[in-house]
């Protein structure tokens, strides 16, 4: 008769054999919480089975050697004997027997180590700790050795020699021992620099000044190099930034070792600042500033460079042009009551005009590039104006008298209170009236001292207008004046710009007066005013540095521009989880908010019927519902911890997710709790298949459906580590958003106070 025999692999059941209905309580429940206890040698439970009711079980561990511990071992609980056996699910036997010895096999690997990335591994404990826990599934135990050289981490074999993990892994043990250690070593990474003395000299305080838990740096004076070690992603960053630094003092010490200085001399601060202008965008590898007290561009660098550099200056200087205006007196005196800055920003800037004024004694002059002189020139001409009324004899009598004293006085008070009082001036003589200042106040002005000179009295009526904004846009856009059918009326407007009551002041003749005021109110009725709202990060910054340029490319397309910050408070929250994302706890709504994608809670009726809910269907319309209808439409319902991906309507986000949210009271804690922590989850993992980089959710559960904010944290919690323990590749950003400012306090607290210590996770601020 032949016999044959072979190995057993290893089994991860036992079979438990004993009295168990005298057990009290639940035998299930009991059994599954003494089984799963180290004190009994027991771990993770997999799955129990029933062999015979009471009498026998067979139960399945997480851990192949957990079954083991637990064959090996006596067991006596709730006042009955229990005997376990290794059960073989293939044979459906449970077995027991002795392994024949082994062969010697190596029990000890050394892996050679440089002294950096020794250092770095031993003198911290979680990172010892890390390859422990890593080197241990392998039944393998790790120490460091300093005395040999280059120093070593030493492996050793864990197993017993009469195991049947010897019998079955002892000769693979080595190589698999070594590639588990090889790949935990892997995460580490060490960057030689090579850098001269006298440049590790300059940079050695900012180099060491970005230590990090995560990377180590120091310098091999033997070698001539920087030593960065530590986890990759810290090491490559650190890398970026040393080598960044290293190329710049080494160009610093080059640069002076040649460097030169020349400076160049102008005539005026204006110049400087315009052939500043021109050139700041053209100058390259040189130093270059500016003395504007004593009208000097200095030029630094390396001989050729500054070379370079000086014919880019005196290129400039060729190019710019200083022209005199010829203007009379009166148009002088009232260029010197002008702020000149504001109206280069005003009128030359937004057309992109690069010129500025040169104010003398008793002259005025444009400077600025040859091309713009011209244009700065004419649009001089066109926003300011002088208007010179020659008197006859019989008009410079009625100047004289007591009326004109009247009119005149009620004419300067008219200007006063419309805040035009800086934007004209006027000069009397026995033979002439002269009126110069801002074109549209001229008009007006200069239309209602001929209509009284005339013997035809101007009336003026005033047409509000909604604010400010309004007022500036019809002067700077609309050019009412030279509108046909208003032109036509002799009809002068005049903009008052006084906070409380904005106007524009319509003076005609008295039977054109109605009919003027018609026709501009039809014409102001159009004005339109849209707002809108840039929050993602980096818009502000984007708008208020092309303002000029923006503001200059609405009024091309007949708009005006206004840019305002928008003011909030809201105190936030960000906490780091197991460096692979940021959790950020804020108050505010999210409904409004920007963002890769939207969590929005539904109950397992699919109403929306929470405050919630309703927002997001307020703002992102019908679009967003279609797919609950579906659901609805064909009778089809989902559970609690299930979500389904949606169209984002008008949403600000690219993606929508609904999510149904269990009610608590309903189930069990343990099951409402589950179910939570699985929404969480998969919203999260759909939302990392999207490729999304940030995901905002409310505070999940809290309000209607009644979580407890402890709850709601420790299961939203939870779900993030699960989602992480997936590996994701895109998702970085996780918000939790609620407007109600108690509820992000205690959501807070309860990460900070009791979610925190419970799942034994370090959380940042």
């Amino acid at each position: 008769m032949e016999i044959g025999a072979c190995r057993l692999e290893l089994t991860d059941s036992v079979l438990v054999q004993g009295d168990m209905s005298q057990i009290k309580g639940g035998v299930e429940e009991a059994l599954n919480l003494y089984f799963s206890s180290k004190r009994s040698k027991g771990g993770d439970i997999k799955s129990q089975i029933w062999v015979t009711k009471g009498k026998s079980m067979v139960i399945t561990f997480e851990d192949c050697h957990v079954a083991y511990q637990v064959a090996e071992h006596k067991h006596h609980f709730g006042g009955v004997d229990l005997k376990t056996q290794l059960f073989y699910s293939s044979l459906q036997k449970a077995l027991t027997g002795q392994t024949a010895p082994q062969s010697d096999i190596p029990s000890n690997i050394a892996l050679c180590l440089s002294s950096a990335l020794f250092d770095f591994i031993k003198c911290d404990e979680a990172r010892k700790q890390d390859l422990t826990t890593g080197l241990r599934k392998v039944n393998a135990s790790v120490s460091f050795n300093m005395i040999t050289e280059p120093p070593q981490m030493e492996l050793d074999m864990t197993m017993e020699k009469e195991s049947l993990g010897m019998l079955r892994l002892g000769p693979k043990w080595g190589r698999i021992a070594r590639r588990e250690a090889l790949a935990l070593l892997e995460k580490y990474k060490e960057v030689q620099l090579p850098t001269a003395v006298e440049v590790w000299e300059r940079v050695e305080n900012s180099c060491l000044g970005l230590k990090s838990s995560d990377a180590s740096i120091s310098y091999k004076k033997s070698n001539g190099e920087i030593v960065v070690v530590g986890v990759q992603n810290e090491v490559k960053t650190l890398v970026e930034k040393i080598e960044h630094m290293v190329k710049k003092v080494s160009d610093e010490l080059e640069m002076e070792r040649n460097t030169i200085v020349r400076k160049i001399s102008l005539d005026s601060k204006e110049r400087v600042e315009i052939i500043w202008d021109l050139v700041s965008g053209k100058l390259v590898d040189v130093e270059f500033s500016k003395d504007e007290e004593g009208f000097i561009i200095c030029l630094k660098g390396l001989e050729n460079k500054v070379s370079t550099a000086e014919g880019v200056v005196h290129e400039a200087m060729g190019n710019v042009e200083a022209r005199l205006l010829n203007v009379s007196a009166p148009l002088m005196e009232f260029f010197k009551s002008l702020d000149l800055k504001k109206f280069e920003r005003k009128h030359f800037a937004q057309n992109h005009i690069s010129s500025v004024f040169l104010l003398g004694d008793g002259s005025i002059q444009i400077l600025g590039e040859r091309a713009d002189v011209q244009r700065a020139e004419d649009t001089l001409h066109e926003v300011i104006k002088e208007e010179v009324i020659k008197l006859t004899p019989d008009q410079a009598h009625v100047t004289n008298g007591e009326q004109w004293t009247q009119f005149f006085a009620k004419l300067n008070g008219d200007l006063k209170f419309t805040k035009n009082n800086h934007n004209v001036s006027i000069s009397v003589t026995q033979e002439k009236i002269g009126v110069c200042g801002f074109s549209s106040v001229v008009a007006d002005v200069s239309g209602k001292l001929r209509g009284y000179l005339d013997n035809k009295k101007p009336e003026t009526v005033d047409v509000s207008l909604k604010s400010v904004q309004e007022v500036e846009f019809v002067a700077s856009c609309m050019n009412l004046s030279e509108v046909p059918e208003i032109k036509a009326l002799g009809v002068t407007i005049l903009p008052c710009k006084t906070q409380g009551s904005p106007c524009l002041k319509i003076t005609a003749a008295s039977d054109k007066i109605k009919e003027a005021v018609d026709a501009v109110k039809q014409k102001v009725s159009t004005i339109t005013t849209e707002r809108y709202t840039y929050s993602k990060a980096g818009e502000s910054k984007v708008l208020e540095k092309n303002q000029v340029d923006l503001q200059a490319k609405f009024k091309d397309l007949g708009c005006k521009l206004y840019l305002s910050p928008v003011i909030t408070h809201c105190q936030k929250y960000r906490y780091n989880i197991e460096g692979c994302v940021t959790l950020t706890v804020g108050q505010g709504n999210i409904s409004q908010h920007a963002a890769d994608a939207l969590i929005c809670p539904l109950s397992s009726s699919l109403s929306f019927d929470t405050p919630i809910a309703k927002q997001f269907l307020q703002i992102g319309g019908p679009e967003i519902r279609k797919v609950v209808d579906k659901f609805l439409k064909e009778r089809q319902t989902l559970q609690p911890g299930e979500v389904v991906l949606s169209n984002p309507g008008t949403l600000g986000a690219q993606h929508l997710i609904y999510a149904v949210i269990p009610v608590w009271g309903k189930d069990t804690s343990t099951l409402k709790n589950i179910n939570l922590q699985s929404t969480v989850q998969d919203s999260l993992l759909n939302a990392d298949i999207k490729k999304c980089v940030s995901i905002w959710m409310p505070a999940m559960g809290c309000g209607t459906f009644g979580f407890p904010v402890t709850e709601s944290c420790a299961a939203v919690i939870k779900g993030v580590l699960g989602f992480i323990k997936q590996k994701p590749q895109h998702l970085r950003n996780i918000f939790v958003i609620d407007s109600d400012a108690k509820i992000v306090g205690e959501f807070q607290s309860a990460i900070e106070g009791e979610v925190s210590p419970l799942l034994n996770i370090p959380f940042h601020v």
